[in-house]
């Protein structure tokens, strides 16, 4: 019966070493799968925010150009007004008023050209591009309005 004590103890560390070496290894691949998981959903997270970037680039881009586009025209209109306008003045006056004019228009033709020829896959030049060319849009405006004063004399 002595024996049988000494057995029963081995067997039952024995078990309990089976039993926690087991759970070792299931928690040792649970935190291996947990792992893997984190890292595929943090993948599909970055992937997801680079298409939403795409997306709000290409929205934003389609709202700037047809912005852009609406102002050229308005400003070919303007222009055209003027043309007629200036038509009626004395020659000293209309040769000057017609450089400006041309000028002008030149300008306007220029930011619709660069308007046209922009990619609109162009994420990194995006802001810069935006600036130079909200700043020549506004210049010509401001052109634009200045002519009005000009001519009005």
């Amino acid at each position: 019966m002595r024996m049988l004590r000494p057995l029963k103890a081995v067997v039952l560390v024995s078990s309990l070493l089976a039993l926690v070496s087991g759970c070792s290894e299931t928690t040792t691949k649970d935190v291996t799968d947990a792992k893997a998981n984190a890292a595929r959903l943090q993948q599909a997270a970055d992937e997801a925010l680079v298409d939403a970037k795409i997306a709000s680039h290409q929205l934003e881009w389609r709202k700037f150009r047809t912005d852009a586009e609406i102002t050229i025209s308005a400003n070919d209109s303007t222009i055209n007004y003027y043309r007629n306008k200036i038509a009626g003045t004395g020659s000293d006056r209309r040769t000057m008023y017609t450089k400006k004019i041309d000028s002008l228009e030149l300008k306007n033709k220029r930011l619709k050209l660069v308007l046209e020829s922009y990619p609109d896959s162009t994420i990194n030049t995006w802001e810069q591009f935006k600036r130079d060319f909200s700043r020549d849009m506004n210049d010509l405006s401001a052109a634009l309005k200045d002519f009005t004063v000009t001519t009005n004399y």
